[in-house]
């Protein structure tokens, strides 16, 4: 199996998300298992150069992917259609960076060869969530048709933070990359289009399946995550960890002490920028240099 990975842009926090990430995968990898990473970064990666497959991006494919709309995530099919046509060899399993892995994932390989497609997990029927985003996304989106796939009460949003197709990978992907321009023509609200558009598209056949129970996706707590992460690396760097070592740690990480998701009320949020307005910083002193 591929273990695919796609980091791009300037900011070294999702750099470091992806090298946890792959350590987990690492610590259990088969022979038969590669690690390919699409990133206009190849630098960030060097520490375990000798262990993955990199495919290098530039700027001007990534604004080619973006579309006619120029619309920012669907450089991700865009990827992943890249990974279907050029490694087809074997199956893949697409992960955000803000994942690991912290169960045995032969179960995720048992899946796909029995035909199903994988996403993280089910977040609900999009009529019934209640997002403002998707509140807005239903109500533009209600009875209309995609791809030739008609958006009706059942049709579900999954979390897109894990990614498998088992058949049909090219027709499948053209397929969710229809759906998202479909909906960028129609100005649907962006922020979800492509998680939907992969939604649609991988659960067509009504095979589509989740795998939290072996991959978290730590998107609604990324900074307690980040912290823990940060400590991991800076621990390792100072005691001198080989990459060996470090692979090996992950395995004894308890990956339940810290919540993957925060819910924070909006009330608290608003009442910190108030504060934060009201009562600014009043003093900041530098160090002088001649």
């Amino acid at each position: 199996m591929y273990i695919v990975f796609l980091v791009f842009g300037k900011d070294y926090i999702n750099y470091q998300q992806a090298l946890f990430s792959m350590f987990t995968f690492l610590s259990q990898m088969k022979e038969e298992d590669k690690i390919i990473v699409l990133t206009d970064h190849p630098d960030y990666f060097n520490i375990i150069k000798d262990r993955i497959i990199i495919s290098k991006l530039n700027e001007s494919t990534l604004t080619e992917w973006k579309g006619d709309h120029q619309f920012f995530w669907r450089i991700k099919i865009k990827a992943l259609q890249l990974i279907a046509k050029q490694w087809n060899d074997k199956p893949f399993l697409y992960l955000d960076a803000d994942t690991f892995l912290f169960e045995d994932f032969n179960s995720i390989k048992t899946k796909l060869s029995q035909g199903y497609n994988l996403m993280h997990l089910n977040e609900g029927k999009l009529s019934e969530l209640q997002s403002k985003t998707e509140k807005l996304m239903w109500h533009q989106l209600k009875n209309t048709s995609h791809g030739s796939i008609n958006i009706d009460s059942n049709t579900c949003m999954w979390n897109a933070g894990a990614i498998a197709v088992s058949n049909d990978r090219v027709e499948v992907l053209q397929l969710a990359l229809d759906i998202c321009d479909s909906m960028c023509m129609q100005q649907v609200t962006p922020r979800l289009i492509e998680q939907l558009a992969f939604s649609i598209a991988l659960q067509t056949n009504n095979k589509l399946e989740a795998i939290d129970n072996c991959v978290g996706h730590y998107w609604g707590n990324k900074k307690q995550w980040n912290e823990k992460i940060s400590e991991f690396f800076s621990y390792n760097l100072m005691t001198s960890l080989s990459i060996n070592e470090q692979i090996k740690k992950t395995t004894t990480i308890k990956f339940n002490a810290i919540p993957v998701i925060i819910k924070v009320p909006n009330t608290r949020l608003r009442l910190i920028k108030k504060v934060t307005h009201w009562f600014p910083n009043k003093y900041q002193t530098f160090i002088r240099k001649e």
